[in-house]
């Protein structure tokens, strides 16, 4: 069930780029993103699972350090009950997703200085030992 609905997540959709998607996709300002309908005005899949994650991301980092999130409070933002039934699991399978990828980012990120401080000894030590041998010192 879960890989199908991480399959579901993942699969661009269709109509992207034509008619009403790309007129509910959201808009960049000046000082940020602007979605041009309400949430009840939307209809297609695609903007409204985007707008779903963005609003789930909202609400976990409101939430503290052990937010819990439901479907239920994306009804009391505003969500139509049939778009939360059709796109709800599939915007938090998308939220899973990246914050697993974040998380992954973030640890990945967390030993970097270390490695370049690393490479740069290396580096500076190959280079005065061939500075050495070809000055004859070595």
């Amino acid at each position: 069930m879960e890989a199908a609905l991480l399959q579901l997540a993942r699969q661009p959709e269709r109509s992207a780029l034509t008619g009403r998607a790309y007129l509910e996709s959201r808009i960049a300002q000046h000082d940020g993103y602007l979605w041009p309908f309400d949430r009840p005005q939307m209809l297609m899949p695609g903007p409204i699972r985007e707008r779903m994650v963005e609003d789930i991301g909202r609400l976990v980092r409101d939430g503290g350090e052990e937010a819990i999130v439901s479907l239920a409070d994306l009804v009391a933002l505003g969500w139509p009950l049939a778009s939360v039934e059709a796109c709800g699991a599939a915007a938090f399978a998308v939220f899973n997703v990246q914050e697993a990828r974040r998380e992954r980012e973030e640890l990945d990120g967390a030993g970097r200085p270390f490695v370049e401080a690393a490479a740069l000894l290396l580096f500076c030590s190959a280079a005065l030992l061939w500075a050495g041998v070809g000055a004859g010192a070595i």
